[in-house]
């Protein structure tokens, strides 16, 4: 521009800043996707704890984790059910869980269930570890037998 000769750099320099938010925004969405950080949406959360307080034979959940795998979420979690329960049963139970979270939330694409069983009053001084309250082989295959 007549006059201006200044004006030109300059434009090129404001254009150039642009560029650089917006490339450092996208690339800075794009890195927090790889690391699989947590998904903020407290909405999600709350469906996810409604969803199992609605599910049959949980007695807790625990150790929930959130991510994000392109325009859809992960889902992990860990629920404790009654520890004499059978493993099937336990699983028809984290089954229902997976269903019914994805019915509540359609951007979840996948929903991964930890079972572990839970103190309960059939093992009141047991804590929640899954080591003190599974009872030995050997014990059980006893029991199997006499039966």
């Amino acid at each position: 521009m007549a006059g201006m000769p200044w004006l030109d750099p300059v434009s090129g320099l404001l254009v150039s800043a642009f560029v650089a938010k917006a490339g450092s925004e996208i690339g800075w969405a794009a890195l927090q996707e790889i690391m699989e950080r947590a998904v903020p949406d407290d909405e999600i959360r709350l469906a996810i704890d409604e969803a199992a307080a609605a599910t049959a034979g949980i007695v807790r959940t625990n150790r929930l984790r959130t991510r994000r795998m392109g325009p859809y979420e992960l889902v992990d979690l860990r629920v404790e059910v009654d520890p004499l329960i059978s493993m099937s049963a336990a699983h028809n139970i984290a089954k229902h869980l997976q269903n019914h979270i994805q019915d509540a939330v359609p951007s979840i694409a996948e929903v991964f269930v930890h079972i572990a069983p839970a103190a309960s009053a059939h093992a009141p001084e047991a804590s929640t570890e899954c080591d003190e309250l599974m009872r030995p082989h050997a014990e059980v295959e006893r029991e199997v037998r006499a039966a």
